[in-house]
């Protein structure tokens, strides 16, 4: 489990149990049966999930009971800690559901200052499902529709860092899937279709971690194409913004055997 996974899982269970204990503490004259009931069986029930006991947890959220006057405050809470323990399954079936359960979490409670968290786990659930970038990347576009939303609908909630953060990774996963094309045309010949790939992300993807490796391919599939001042300029780019790439001495090995296409170039140009 990364930090950052287990940063949001501290911060979702804090959260909900922030909320319980602050509908908890609430002095009452009177105290109803069915309030007690709710309580203590929410109390558990958040307990058993930070425990990992995600099994006992489900079984003790089933078997809720609200009072009227304390329904809308302590419904909200127990169908986040159910998608929450749905979630935690860690299978692709499981993440389906949980996303479900989010959804249906956001859609009910949009105002709800929880709200965002459920959005982000909406954007994570999709996430969690995307299989390796030279698969189909529907998921990664709808996890990127997801996390875009957390920002969009709550801008001042805190967990809009950590959807910018898995935004990032999902918009990294797309790109790649992308290069990946791209390097398939490559060996296929079909340079082409592969500056078009290259040149995709470079548009689209600017925060690509990897766009050193992006640009010399772009150089190598334009050099190839026989375009070899458009290859020079990404080489000089690489080598310029780019001076701890892996990729600096194939750039400049590239560059070198070019030099004599760029000497011919000048020796052809009309004098004045």
């Amino acid at each position: 489990m990364t930090a950052r996974r287990r940063l949001l899982i501290t911060l979702g269970l804090f959260a909900a149990l922030l909320c319980a204990d602050a509908g908890g503490g609430k002095k009452k004259d009177t105290v109803h049966a069915g309030d007690l009931s709710a309580g203590a069986t929410f109390e558990r029930a958040t307990k058993l999930l930070a425990e990992h006991q995600l099994r006992q947890a489900t079984a003790a959220l089933k078997r809720m009971q609200f009072a009227q006057d304390t329904r809308a405050e302590i419904e909200p809470l127990s169908r986040l800690a159910m998608a929450d323990a749905t979630f935690y399954q860690g299978t692709a079936i499981s993440w389906i559901d949980a996303r479900n359960l989010y959804l249906d979490f956001v859609t009910l409670n949009g105002d709800h200052p929880l709200a965002p968290y459920a959005q982000l786990q909406v954007g994570l659930c999709s996430l969690k499902q995307v299989s390796q970038p030279s698969k189909d990347q529907e998921l990664t576009k709808q996890a990127i529709r997801d996390l875009r939303a957390v920002e969009q609908r709550w801008p001042e909630s805190r967990y809009t860092v950590a959807s910018r953060t898995m935004l990032l990774e999902a918009r990294a996963n797309l790109a790649e899937s992308e290069y990946l094309i791209g390097k398939f045309y490559f060996k296929k010949k079909n340079y082409t279709a592969a500056i078009e790939r290259f040149r995709i992300i470079l548009a689209q993807f600017p925060d690509f971690p990897d766009v050193d490796k992006v640009l010399y391919h772009m150089a190598d599939a334009n050099a190839r194409n026989g375009n070899s001042v458009i290859a020079r300029g990404y080489l000089e780019r690489l080598l310029s913004d780019y001076p701890n790439s892996g990729f600096l001495d194939p750039a400049r090995k590239l560059l070198g055997s070019m030099e004599p296409l760029f000497q011919s170039d000048v020796a052809t140009q009309p004098s004045e």
